[in-house]
């Protein structure tokens, strides 16, 4: 058996987060010319594809037994979270979405702990935690494009909470049901089933209109397809390894909404940088930093066996 590469953990993780922080700017394009719910379903078509050409194999083989699971994983995973983030950003602007979307390693890390027995944080990994909650609140109070809070910006806020909590079970339930298969054939198995269901829903709730696909909205929808294909996947082999902690990766996405920070400020002049949410990315980063010292994993998962190298992963996915 090959011993784990743990130096690759830190890569991968922030390789996921800085492509999800992404994909904020590439849907901003692309949701000039399609409807949320459209996005989502193209999007997910565009990944499954991707990653049926990469397999070259049915992902389905071998996840009969764990039908109820995979369903389950891709409700999560997938189709809740989807459609849930595209109507929950619809109600809330700008900071309260970056306060509550940024939240997600505090809610998968107390999910984490008190879900599973295995699951302990450190000191150092708690104060990581608090760091980066209280720099995505300077984030928030630096934001000029504030909104009031009214009904549906609560209804909203919720929402998006809601997702933070289904990306965390999603996490669990990668963990504990699909240990005999690889991360990479569960991963296509769960977004094929969420692309089925989105886009049934799609067409349900967003009656087919004329679309106007310029060269930046087939560029833009294209580009997320691959993130989704690549970032879900990396987080799914992370999550999935049984030397690594879930409570403790998770705070690999404080990169998320500071990376978007700084796209914000490269390609979005009507959102300047300020003091305030200058100090937050520098606290989010530290935060990021002051987690990677050390193993991703307490000891029980740092004792697990078998082959953790992404490489054979997807070559027996």
């Amino acid at each position: 058996m090959n011993k784990p590469h743990l130096p690759t953990v830190p890569l991968l993780a922030t390789l996921a987060s800085l492509l999800w922080a992404s994909a904020f700017l590439g849907g901003k394009i692309a949701l000039e010319s399609l409807p949320p719910l459209h996005l989502a379903s193209y999007r997910l078509i565009g990944a499954s594809i991707i990653l049926l050409l990469f397999i070259r194999r049915n992902p389905f083989k071998g996840l009969t037994q764990n039908m109820p699971y995979l369903i389950l994983l891709s409700f999560l995973q997938t189709i809740f979270l989807f459609i849930a983030f595209n109507i929950g950003l619809n109600l809330v602007k700008g900071s309260y979405a970056a306060i509550i979307i940024g939240s997600s390693p505090a809610v998968t890390a107390l999910i984490a702990t008190r879900v599973m027995k295995e699951e302990r944080l450190s000191v150092r990994h708690y104060v990581s935690i608090i760091l980066g909650v209280v720099s995505i609140v300077f984030l928030t109070l630096g934001n000029k494009n504030s909104t009031p809070i009214e009904l549906p910006a609560i209804i909203g806020s919720f929402i998006l909470l809601m997702c933070n909590v289904s990306s965390a079970f999603a996490s669990i339930v990668m963990k504990q049901r699909f240990r005999e298969h690889t991360a990479v054939q569960v991963n296509t198995a769960q977004i094929i089933l969420g692309t089925v269901a989105v886009t049934i829903i799609a067409h349900m709730r967003e009656p087919i209109v004329r679309i106007h696909w310029s060269t930046s909205a087939v560029f833009s929808v294209l580009y997320l397809s691959g993130v989704t294909a690549v970032a879900v996947t990396i987080w799914m082999y992370l999550v999935h390894r049984p030397d690594i902690s879930i409570a403790r990766i998770a705070i690999y996405k404080f990169i998320i909404p500071s990376a978007g920070a700084l796209l914000n400020w490269l390609f979005a002049p009507s959102d300047p940088m300020t003091a305030s949410s200058l100090i937050a990315v520098i606290g989010m980063s530290m935060a990021v930093l002051i987690s990677s010292r050390g193993s991703p994993g307490p000891a029980s998962y740092r004792n697990a066996k078998g082959n953790h190298d992404m490489v054979s992963d997807i070559q027996r996915g």
